[in-house]
């Protein structure tokens, strides 16, 4: 930023990608305490490099009384309730998937191929390590 003569303090927001809170919607949050702090404790179970982003963010935020975001965390559940379902009376499924990369690599499938990405039904495989692809 120095290099390119950009005062930190000139800057709107700061959004820091990931987090490890517990399962949320995917999409655009503001980082507000409970957030910070579900991170830094790993509640939604992940110790993971990505929960930088949100710390960073929102300790940036704080220092320079902005706002923090991060947008398509690593912890999303947007299961359905039939999904939840296992057969077992009283067990049900707890969703937790990692879809930081999922999600913008099938809106990147569906740009280049002139694709609603509302309309489409893909499957998505996230392969751990970083690789993911469509089918």
């Amino acid at each position: 930023m120095a290099e390119n003569d950009i005062d930190i303090k000139d800057l709107d927001v700061f959004v820091g990608r990931g987090g490890s809170a517990v399962p949320v919607r995917s999409g655009v949050m503001e980082i507000n305490e409970l957030l910070y702090g579900d991170t830094i404790s790993a509640k939604g179970g992940s110790e993971h490099p990505a929960k930088l982003g949100v710390m960073l963010a929102y300790e940036f935020a704080l220092e320079n009384n902005k706002k923090a975001y991060t947008l398509d965390p690593t912890n999303v559940d947007e299961l359905c309730d039939e999904a939840r379902l296992t057969g077992i009376k009283g067990l049900y499924r707890n969703a937790q998937a990692h879809v930081l990369n999922q999600k913008a690599v099938a809106r990147k499938h569906c740009l280049l191929h002139d694709l609603d990405y509302d309309d489409c039904d893909l499957i998505v495989c996230h392969i751990d390590g970083g690789i993911t692809g469509i089918l």
